[in-house]
C-alpha cells in the first residue's frame, strides 16, 4: 500500500514516519523491516522479502551517506583541536557513531 504523507498524515503518524521516502514491511500487522531514504532495487527487494522468510530486514546506510557522516566527524575533530573545545569531540564521536552504527548492530 502506498501512502502520501502530505495528503493523508494519519498513517504516517501511526507508523512514526519521520523521513521521506520511508518503506515499511509488515507481517500480520507487525513491522518487520523499515528503510528510510533512497535504497537500491536489491535492498528494497530484500526489505519486502523479509516478511515471507520470517526474518527482519537489516539494511545498511549507503556508502555516500557513510562518507558524509565520517566527513562531519573529521570536521568536528579538526574544529575540536583548532579551538581546544572539548564538547566538539563529543560531536565528532557522535557523528562517527552514526556513521558506523549499522555495522556494529549486525
Amino acid at each position: 500500500m502506498e501512502v502520501d504523507s502530505t495528503t493523508d498524515p494519519e498513517p504516517s503518524s501511526l507508523h512514526r514516519v519521520r523521513g521521506v521516502p520511508t518503506f515499511i514491511a509488515l507481517r500480520d500487522g507487525a513491522e518487520v523491516g523499515r528503510s528510510v531514504g533512497s535504497r537500491s532495487p536489491d535492498q528494497l527487494t530484500e526489505l519486502f522479502e523479509a516478511p515471507a522468510s520470517g526474518n527482519r530486514f537489516r539494511g545498511r546506510i549507503s556508502t555516500t551517506d557513510r562518507g558524509m557522516r565520517l566527513g562531519v566527524a573529521v570536521v568536528f575533530g579538526i574544529a575540536a583541536v583548532v579551538t581546544a573545545t572539548p564538547i566538539l569531540w563529543v560531536f565528532a564521536l557522535a557523528a562517527a557513531g552514526f556513521a558506523t552504527w549499522d555495522l556494529v548492530r549486525s
